[in-house]
């Protein structure tokens, strides 16, 4: 185990890392179930299956990015989170309307509504990052900073397999 690799929850890496195996031992013959419906079928449902539906509020991306004015030569953001996380997305991508800078959510607990509230540390508060359209892997929890730039640069899970693009329709995990 590498330095890096110390910081984080030893058994996570290892279960993320056996299940990466396991996903490319079964290779080419893997045919996720969402590339089996119809784009008419993905948009009829609101989130893909398996996936959180939560309301979230907070500050428009494309908001901050109109006060930042990023130059012509950006085209990618890497988000920073706290303790050495960091994750790379499109700037297009997070020029998205229904991407948040999200400081509070509509939290429901055993089915109980109990209204909007700060997002805590346990959920990735104070801020972080939502992009709907992607797996979360691609919004930074307890996010720290953000830096605009040129060029791709894989972040913390993408070194370690994730895919880079991570669309949950396409069922885009992994990197093959």
């Amino acid at each position: 185990m590498t330095n890096e690799q110390a910081q984080f929850n030893p058994k996570m890496l290892a279960a993320k890392v056996k299940l990466l195996e396991r996903f490319r031992r079964d290779g080419e013959g893997f045919q996720p179930a969402t590339l089996q419906t119809t784009p008419a079928q993905r948009a009829a449902r609101r989130v893909p299956q398996g996936q959180l539906d939560v309301q979230w509020g907070g500050v428009r991306f494309a908001d901050l990015a109109a006060l930042v004015m990023p130059t012509s030569k950006a085209h990618f953001v890497v988000q920073h989170g706290a303790e050495g996380y960091s994750t790379n997305t499109p700037l297009d991508e997070l020029m998205d309307d229904d991407v948040l800078l999200a400081d509070e959510f509509v939290l429901e607990l055993n089915g109980k509504n109990n209204g909007w509230q700060p997002i805590p540390t346990e959920r990735g508060g104070p801020l972080r990052t939502i992009v709907p359209k992607l797996y979360a892997w691609k919004g930074s929890k307890f996010l720290i900073g953000l830096r605009f730039q040129e060029r791709d640069e894989p972040g913390f899970w993408e070194t370690r397999g994730y895919h880079n693009h991570a669309d949950p329709w396409r069922n885009e995990r992994y990197d093959r």
